[in-house]
């Protein structure tokens, strides 16, 4: 599907319920949406299930589009109630990328992803998200959730990763 002067990458934004990715393909001096998209986690299973079924269905969705490097949009460190299983979904996810998955990934909160797309003033990035501001060269951005919008920006960030910094997680907490 992809050749070797394509990179193709995923870009996660997690949820207990649901997770948005984004898949976004470099074709010589653009990029492509390929897909954008929701995975619904099965409510009926055990949560060690559902985090066997995200894993499976990422490798899945990975392996359909030829990805070869990641990003994921991690709970801010200041967040003053996490949830525990949106980390839960985070870790797997990221567990998924270092076992092999991919050969670069990305896995940060959104200061981290402002830093990684050099997005200035960092303030920004929020307005990118919330869709105050329209990212550059996106006609669909008005139309998107906050969700996609952060998905979408962790794949671009995965994509603007040097390919020698493989397994390049930059979240530090």
């Amino acid at each position: 599907m992809t050749t070797s002067n394509q990179k193709t990458a995923i870009g996660l934004r997690a949820h207990p319920q649901k997770i948005w990715y984004a898949i976004l393909q470099e074709q010589q001096d653009k990029t492509v949406t390929l897909n954008l998209a929701t995975l619904r986690i099965p409510i009926a299973l055990a949560n060690p299930a559902k985090l066997q079924f995200i894993r499976t269905t990422l490798l899945n969705i990975m392996g359909e589009y030829g990805v070869s490097r990641a990003g994921i949009r991690t709970t801010e460190p200041t967040a003053q109630s996490p949830d525990s299983f949106r980390l839960n979904i985070e870790g797997v996810a990221q567990e998924v990328m270092a076992s092999g998955a991919v050969s670069t990934y990305f896995a940060g909160p959104i200061a981290r992803i402002a830093g990684c797309l050099n997005i200035t003033p960092r303030e920004n990035v929020k307005k990118y998200i919330t869709g105050e501001l329209t990212y550059p060269g996106e006609n669909n951005w008005q139309n998107l959730k906050n969700e996609e919008r952060e998905a979408f920006l962790a794949a671009l960030c995965a994509l603007a990763l040097p390919s020698q910094n493989s397994h390049l997680v930059t979240d530090e907490r």
